[in-house]
C-alpha cells in the first residue's frame, strides 16, 4: 500500500496541468504558450484600494459603537447591572482589538513592507539582551 502510494506520488510530481485545454505534459516540461507568472506591484492590485477602506469602515464603526458603550453604562448608574457589567467588558475588550490591531493588520494589503515586520525587527534585539 506504502509503494503504491509512493508511485502516485512520484506520477504526479512528473506530471504538470496546463490551464484552459486540460493537456498533460510529461516530464515537467514547459509549454511556450503558457503565460508567465509576474510580479504586480501593490499600486497595481485592486486589494490595495478596497482592503484599506473596509478596514477603515470597520475601525470606525467599532470604536464609535463600543466608545459609545462604554460611555452609556459608565455615565448611567441605573444601566449597572451583572449582564451589562459582561456587555461592558466586551465592549472593552473589543475596542482594545480595534485600536491595537486593525491597523497593523490592514498594512498587509496597503504597503509592500509590512509594520509588522519591522516592529519585529527592531524589537528582535531587544529580546536577545
Amino acid at each position: 500500500m506504502l509503494r503504491q502510494l509512493l508511485q502516485a506520488l512520484q506520477h504526479t510530481s512528473n506530471t504538470s496541468l496546463i490551464g484552459g485545454g486540460g493537456d498533460v505534459i510529461e516530464g515537467g516540461e514547459e509549454d511556450t504558450e503558457e503565460e508567465e507568472l509576474t510580479y504586480i506591484p501593490y499600486s497595481q492590485r485592486p486589494e490595495t484600494y478596497i482592503v484599506p477602506v473596509i478596514f477603515g469602515i470597520i475601525f470606525l464603526v467599532g470604536v464609535i459603537g463600543n466608545s459609545c458603550l462604554i460611555y452609556i453604562l459608565l455615565r448611567h448608574k441605573s444601566m449597572r447591572s451583572v449582564p451589562n457589567t459582561f456587555i461592558f467588558n466586551l465592549a472593552v475588550g473589543d475596542l482594545l482589538v480595534l485600536l491595537c490591531s486593525v491597523p497593523f493588520t490592514s498594512t498587509v494589503y496597503t504597503f509592500e513592507v509590512h509594520i509588522s515586520r519591522l516592529l519585529s525587527s527592531l524589537s528582535y534585539p531587544a529580546c536577545l539582551q
